[in-house]
């Protein structure tokens, strides 16, 4: 229990000691872990070789000093134009392709291989049989071709691939006309496709089609031994494509050997199988010409004098003059890189120095004003990480792709720090990130201001979120704040262009749509990712459709009117001190969810004149069961994966009180030898201002049902009386409520339960209507 500012306290020690906690946080490792990572990781994103000198310079701007050239330099090239300007010189670049003709051998020699296979494999057949196929000519494709089968299998283990059915019925065709005719048509056959793959080699035949490499290129680069020459792409074929132009005139080259058509398709399958391309892609020395392309193409355009007027005073900066004034900048970082001893290390000393002040104000602020923050490691540790990808998707949009400062989620980080962490830490980081921003993108005030705004904005949008809607209405704020942005800087910076004011607001308009849906979409991953709740788990949960409410409500009646009526009380309570109220709310629908299954122990379940079970229990059997609902609690918690702040609500809500109806009964019973222990919950007691309130909400909303008919005074003294008790006892002595709230706690109370046992005017019959007709009416309401 923390005493109130105004309240009265005893010693200069406590005081004393009070004031060093308030002023002096707790540091522990993890703080200085967090806070070195985040700076480490800034100074690591911070630009390298590159001058902030003439950062705040921009086109359209107004130079207020006379600048001249301290020393020779070269005037660099945008990246843009760089960039064109490589891609046009490697688009010049021919892929190279390495001819092989030794293929077309080893090819040669393969066929020659099939040809004595399948000539040994005929001469093999059975005489029998084969003298029947010649006198029958009976057709071989029955359960006798047996021998063809096994063939092909020998085939397959030696080179790799099977014939089909078709050319074996070719083979051996050719094969009976032979012996039937003393012919040599199968020998001829196949130096007829032995000649046609020498033919087809000729070709340069390649594995992917013509297009693969680039629209903009017409040949390529084939190498043949020592030597090399362009080839065009109509000179360049594919396999499919030289067997397309080969059957073109297949059937007249099949007549000249005096073999009919079907004998085409066998023959294009057994050329196929032995084509393969001879031209080799050779990817390394493409890329070393590619690169040597690049190398090729100047990084400067122009060159300055020494002592050469840049720009003078009072003008107002074009494109040319920030080229000038950007490779002067880039030129005396590069010479400062170059220098030896401390001015070497300056500009990494001051990156560092920067980086730790940015994060040392941050981590001070938040230990001074918010100190439940500052005091949780798994806030602290989210906190980092969303600053970290914030910053990173910075440099990635901004930095590297050059993109526009409009086009940088500003609102996404604050959002996600307001939602899942504070509103107040998300202010705190939002003027953190603008400084960052600022820092790494070239001291661009645009971005400072813009991240500072946006930010600011998108905080304000979320000052109050009771369903996920809500979030969605951000958009609205982000994209007016976009809108004026847009124009503030159109003006401010004198641009007449309007086609970059109009990307501004699209971008803008762009970027605080998608804000509120991505921050939607990552809010749930960071929740699970650290198993943290949030204002939206909590509006899912106090939904009394919720399965585990629905199953309460079933089970255990009693208990889940007394949890509602409890969440009243304690969710108004919360609104007077400013506690967090959906909590609140939520964590008194789930405080009793232990009781779900034993409703007859309890007696807010008991129907009115039923025998109470308990008078048949020994006492302290009846004292395990009821304190058994916590831990009953917290596995029906497990089990339907509620956050560990609404289990926090089920093993604080009792802390560690006693049974005492139990307790004396049991000392009645058994006298002085019970033990007080297992009359206790075991805890612990309330740690948040907002179990500590359905604490009290829990005993107060139970002691008032049992009153019969109460008056105001009646109720008055009660939560008085309930409330001085638990404060006596110790209950919350480590509930971090002040007497001034408390006294704000009561008052919430007695409004609610004024609202629900308020006194009704008696109707009087008509004799007593006369009888009081002379009686005053009540002033103001008075007795309703």
């Amino acid at each position: 229990m923390k005493v109130g500012e105004g309240d009265l306290i005893s010693g200069s020690e406590v005081q004393v000691e009070s004031v060093r906690r308030r002023l002096i946080p707790t540091v522990k490792w993890w703080h200085w872990a967090l806070g070195l990572t985040l700076a480490l990781c800034l100074v690591i994103l911070a630009p390298r070789g590159k001058s902030l000198e003439f950062a705040n310079l921009t086109e359209g701007s107004v130079s207020y000093s006379k600048i001249i050239a301290p020393f020779d330099f070269e005037i660099l090239k945008s990246p843009a134009d760089l960039k064109k300007e490589r891609d046009a010189a490697v688009s010049q670049v021919l892929p190279v392709f390495i001819r092989d003709d030794s293929l077309s051998g080893i090819k040669r020699v393969q066929l020659k291989q099939l040809s004595s296979a399948a000539l040994e494999l005929l001469k093999s057949l059975d005489a029998a049989w084969l003298s029947a196929v010649l006198d029958t000519t009976r057709d071989w494709q029955t359960q006798e071709a047996q021998p063809f089968i096994d063939g092909t299998n020998r085939l397959f283990d030696r080179f790799g691939f099977r014939l089909s059915a078709e050319v074996w019925r070719a083979l051996f065709g050719l094969y009976i006309s032979d012996l039937r005719l003393q012919s040599d048509y199968f020998p001829k056959y196949f130096e007829f496709l032995d000649l046609t793959l020498v033919e087809l080699y000729r070709n340069n035949i390649i594995k992917i089609e013509k297009g693969f490499a680039s629209n903009s290129i017409d040949s390529l680069t084939v190498r043949q031994g020592s030597e090399e020459a362009a080839a065009p792409l109509d000179s360049v074929f594919s396999i499919e494509s030289v067997l397309f132009h080969f059957e073109q005139n297949l059937a007249a080259r099949l007549d000249t050997l005096a073999l009919s058509v079907e004998a085409a398709a066998p023959t294009k399958e057994i050329i196929r199988l032995f084509l393969s391309p001879n031209l080799i892609y050779d990817e390394a020395s493409t890329e070393n010409r590619r690169q040597a392309a690049l190398a090729q193409v100047p990084l400067a355009k122009g060159f300055v004098k020494r002592d050469e007027l840049i720009i003078d005073s009072h003008i107002r900066i074009t494109p040319e003059h920030l080229e000038k004034l950007n490779s002067l900048a880039q030129k005396r970082a590069e010479m400062s890189l170059e220098r030896s001893g401390l001015t070497a290390l300056s500009t990494y000393l001051g990156q560092i120095l920067f980086a730790l002040i940015l994060v040392c104000v941050l981590w001070i602020f938040i230990a001074l004003v918010r100190t439940p923050i500052w005091n949780e490691w798994k806030s602290m540790a989210l906190l980092t990480a969303i600053l970290l990808s914030w910053l990173i998707i910075l440099i990635f949009l901004v930095v590297r792709l050059s993109m526009s400062v409009f086009l940088f989620p500003a609102a996404i980080g604050a959002m996600m720090i307001a939602i899942l962490v504070d509103r107040g830490v998300a202010l705190g980081a939002v003027v953190m990130a603008a400084l960052a921003a600022g820092f790494l993108y070239s001291n661009d005030y645009q971005l400072v201001f813009l991240t500072l705004i946006i930010g600011g904005t998108s905080i304000l949008a979320l000052r109050r979120i009771e369903r996920r809607g809500d979030v969605m209405r951000g958009a609205i704020y982000i994209s007016a704040a976009y809108l004026l942005l847009a124009f503030t800087f159109h003006l401010s910076t004198g641009s007449a262009g309007a086609a970059t004011l109009l990307n501004n607001i699209g971008f803008g308009i762009i970027n605080a749509t998608l804000t509120p849906i991505l921050v939607l979409g990552f809010v749930p991953l960071c929740e699970n990712l650290f198993r943290v709740s949030t204002e939206l788990t909590l509006l899912e949960l106090v939904d009394l459709n919720q399965p585990l409410l629905r199953e309460l409500a079933l089970k255990s009646p009693g208990t889940y009117h007394h949890s509602l009526m409890v969440g009243n009380l304690a969710e108004a309570a919360a609104r007077a001190v400013g506690a967090n109220f959906l909590l609140t709310r939520a964590g008194a629908y789930y405080h009793d969810i232990g009781k779900i299954g034993f409703k007859e122990y309890f007696i807010e379940n008991q129907s009115t004149g039923s025998e109470n079970v308990h008078d048949r229990l020994p006492p302290s059997r009846s004292a395990e069961i009821i304190i058994s609902h916590i831990s009953h609690g917290l596995a029906l918690a497990d089990k339907y994966k509620l956050p560990s702040s609404i289990k926090a609500f089920i093993r604080e809500h009792h802390g560690k009180t006693r049974l005492a109806y139990f307790y004396a009964k049991a000392q009645r019973e058994l006298g002085s030898s019970v033990r007080e222990e297992a009359f206790r919950y075991l805890g612990p007691k309330p740690q948040m201002i907002e179990t500590g309130l359905v604490m009290l909400a829990d005993v107060v909303e139970a002691a008032t049902r049992s009153l019969e008919q109460p008056t105001p005074e009646e109720l008055k003294e009660t939560v008085q009386r309930l409330m001085r008790t638990r404060l006596t006892e110790g209950d919350l002595d480590e509930c971090p409520l002040t007497l001034r709230e408390l006294s704000a706690v009561e008052k919430a109370f007695m409004q609610v339960l004024f609202g629900i046992y308020h006194q009704r005017i008696r109707y009087l019959d008509e004799e007593s209507r006369v009888q009081t007709e002379s009686l005053p009416l009540p002033v103001d309401g008075a007795g309703v």
